[in-house]
């Protein structure tokens, strides 16, 4: 009885490093915020004043916070079925074999893992008023030069064009684990009732 309770001690004490650091650098972060909420700060002379909720109150108040949370709203209301939708239609194209079909899970994966900060210098060129890749191409096919993240009004399109391109991959990948689960004779099935790539089976219903 004492081996084992002495070796049931053992898997906590592999993960007491990675709970530790995540006590220390997440969650003790997080819960000193939400103290210091409730609290007016004076960093210079080191003193905390308890004040209740209004500094959420003047959060509410304030017109610069209403604004950011409607464009972030607005930002993942746009994103999120974009991406969603691009990376199912990646993943059907490459649910299949071959050396050809693996190159490119790849290449369409590789955004995934570049860096945010990579990532934004790349964009950051592209999108560049003067010599950008984009408004090169633009300019090319007779089309007029964008200022593209210095307007107003195309910077957060342009930000969501360069989320959606990093984050595709990684949701082709989760829908294509799910593809690799649906089993072939499910597949043949649906061939067999009319369905494809475009159409499901459902219109083949009046021919049986």
């Amino acid at each position: 009885m004492t081996r084992r309770r002495a070796w049931s001690v053992v898997p906590y004490l592999f993960i007491a490093p990675a709970m530790l650091g995540f006590g220390l650098f997440k969650l003790y972060p997080i819960m000193e915020g939400l103290r210091l909420s409730f609290y007016e700060v004076r960093p210079i002379a080191r003193t905390q004043e308890f004040i209740g909720l209004a500094n959420f109150a003047e959060l509410v108040r304030d017109p610069v916070v209403l604004k950011a949370t409607v464009n972030t709203l607005l930002f993942n209301l746009a994103v999120t079925p974009v991406q969603v939708v691009l990376a199912l239609g990646l993943a059907v194209l490459v649910n299949r074999k071959g050396r050809v079909i693996q190159a490119f899970r790849s290449f369409f994966f590789m955004p995934a893992v570049i860096s945010l900060v990579v990532a934004s210098i790349i964009w950051k060129l592209m999108y560049a008023p003067d010599s950008g890749l984009i408004n090169g191409l633009l300019i090319a096919v007779g089309l007029p030069a964008q200022t593209f993240l210095t307007s107003q009004s195309q910077a957060m399109a342009s930000l969501m064009g360069m989320v959606v391109w990093k984050g595709v991959g990684y949701w082709m990948v989760i829908l294509l684990a799910g593809l690799k689960e649906i089993p072939e004779s499910l597949q043949e099935a649906a061939i067999v009732d009319g369905a494809g790539p475009g159409r499901s089976g459902d219109g083949c219903s009046g021919s049986q």
